[in-house]
């Protein structure tokens, strides 16, 4: 009986195709039964079709669909959402692998966990085209987080190889078919704010080919797109409709304040999952919502002093200074030791302040 439907989009995947159908027959679900390839070929002009029907002869459960036109991946993947016999269902990527029980182990997390809707596991990065799963050397591996709603407006947190429940589309639509590149974090986050939970399962289940010609790294189009999700869905009322979610309370304004202070926080201090050991700072986030809570926060010297932070390291040096002064009402060590080095004209990392 099909239970996981896996959606393999391919458009000039020639040099991928063998090794993706290769990869996905091995999983011990396919093995049982329970695993339904679904390929849809975007209209490519190379001969993929001619594998893809190689591994039918001799595999059950291979779907091969055809288009009449060039579609977008989210096209494709909408498409395959639509024919899909699966109740949950994953993208395969074509040049993307899998540990040989991943999809096993995503589907019985889902079943375990009837509350959840969509999970997803960490990968290794590969640098060689068809490396199979189990040749990775394992030296760089992607740690995604445990999900929280509120980052889904700072970044796609759900990796390359998630699977979810077909019912999630019910609820909040396809994805995006006008995006080329970021139409996986819009889903995420419309995903977010329809409350829907994710969980993150810290194990490798699969593995990532970082190659310079994909989708995402090929031109500007991702930057270009992932710049406009932001200025979408980057704004108070959805930070603050995304903290309720998960427990917060927002009912006073200093409640909104606090809120907005633990966004800026992280918006500060994201650690990326594909670029291990390094931070970075999302200035209009932090700003953004560091002068609503200022805004909001009343008297509280916090409230100033973490708006001349953020302004700080928007490099608004001039326009920082009183907000910064006021870290001297700031019962924190930390904001005593960082204003008697601004003093002093030393080079310092400003800290942020929970409230």
């Amino acid at each position: 009986m099909i239970k996981v439907t896996a959606i393999v989009s391919l458009y000039n995947s020639l040099e991928y195709v063998d090794e993706c159908l290769r990869d996905l027959v091995e999983q011990s679900l396919f093995r049982r039964g329970e695993l339904e390839i679904l390929v849809i070929d975007s209209n490519s002009p190379q001969d993929e079709a001619a594998r893809v029907e190689w591994y039918q002869w001799q595999y059950p459960n291979i779907v091969y669909h055809r288009t009449a036109r060039r579609e977008t991946l989210y096209q494709a993947w909408n498409r395959g959402v639509q024919m899909a016999r699966g109740e949950f269902i994953t993208n395969a990527n074509s040049d993307d692998r899998h540990h040989p029980q991943g999809l096993e182990v995503m589907l019985d997390a889902l079943i375990n966990n009837p509350a959840v809707d969509l999970v997803y596991g960490d990968v290794f990065e590969s640098s060689v085209s068809n490396e199979r799963f189990c040749s990775n050397p394992a030296t760089s591996r992607y740690r995604y987080p445990d999900y929280f709603a509120p980052l889904s407006l700072l970044y796609y947190q759900f990796g390359c190889q998630p699977m979810w429940r077909k019912s999630v589309h019910d609820t909040i639509g396809g994805f995006s078919a006008q995006l080329k590149a970021a139409g996986d974090w819009e889903f995420c986050v419309r995903f977010s704010l329809a409350g829907l939970r994710a969980l993150h399962i810290p194990q490798v289940l699969g593995s990532f080919l970082n190659r310079p010609t994909s989708i995402s790294t090929s031109d500007s189009t991702s930057a270009r797109e992932q710049g406009e999700v932001k200025n979408y869905y980057l704004h108070q009322d959805n930070i603050l409709a995304l903290y309720r979610i998960e427990g917060f309370p927002t009912d006073t304004p200093h409640d909104r304040a606090r809120a907005l202070t633990d966004f800026a926080m992280r918006a500060s201090t994201m650690a990326l999952p594909w670029t291990p050991g390094r931070v970075y700072i999302e200035p209009r986030a932090t700003l953004m919502s560091c002068l609503a809570a200022f805004e909001m926060g009343g008297d509280d010297p916090r409230f100033a002093w973490n708006l001349g932070v953020s302004l700080h390291q928007a490099a608004h040096r001039q326009e920082a200074a009183p907000f910064l002064e006021k870290g001297i009402l700031v019962q924190d060590s930390r904001v005593s030791q960082a204003l008697s080095a601004l003093h002093r004209g030393e080079p310092v990392a400003l800290p942020f302040v929970a409230v």
